[in-house]
């Protein structure tokens, strides 16, 4: 009885030191590394400019939707499905609706809102979830990162040409059946 009572005690006393510790490194290491970002993007009106710039984007102007976007460009049926997937990858990457980017706004830009610059393995990863495809290393370096400024169109584009060379890769059930008519044949 007297045993339980000291493991019990020990066991609380272990996490108020636990959670004491984890309090002092949060004031001495990550609240001065928070005030330093804070006063960075001040100093340099990044964060003024992002927000501004979601601002322009998602209130200040009508919402494109899909259909739309894509009789801007005269997108054919057969790539319909590729450009909306690069518009939406594009736009959860940068934290944005789908429907606030327009064909004319700058892929600069839109990787400046994310405050950390663009993430290529993100859109990638996006782009493969919404396609159901593979896409080979280095397929799209290119295209994510040119170093010319150029609008989302140009962009959406030339992520576009490489898509439509990118076989879906099957489904778990249509692996499944392949493999059962390999056995069967």
């Amino acid at each position: 009885m007297v045993w339980r009572t000291l493991w019990r005690i020990a066991d609380t006393l272990v996490v108020v030191v636990f959670l004491v510790a984890f309090a002092i490194l949060f004031v001495v290491f990550f609240l001065p590394i928070y005030a330093l970002m804070s006063l960075v993007e001040t100093v340099t009106g990044e964060g003024r400019w992002c927000r501004q710039q979601i601002q322009r984007m998602v209130t200040n102007r009508a919402r494109l939707s899909d259909v739309a976007f894509l009789e801007m460009e005269h997108v054919p049926t057969e790539d319909a499905q590729l450009w909306i997937a690069v518009r939406r990858a594009v736009a959860d990457s940068v934290g944005l609706p789908p429907e606030a980017i327009y064909p004319e706004d700058q892929t600069p830009d839109l990787w400046r809102i994310q405050l950390v610059g663009p993430d290529a393995l993100d859109v990638i990863f996006r782009l493969e979830r919404l396609l159901g495809v593979e896409i080979p290393p280095g397929a799209l370096g290119d295209e994510l990162f040119g170093n010319e400024p150029r609008e989302f169109r140009q962009f959406a584009a030339a992520v576009v040409s490489v898509l439509r060379g990118i076989q879906p890769k099957p489904t778990v059930l249509q692996r499944v059946m392949d493999a059962n008519e390999e056995l069967k044949g």
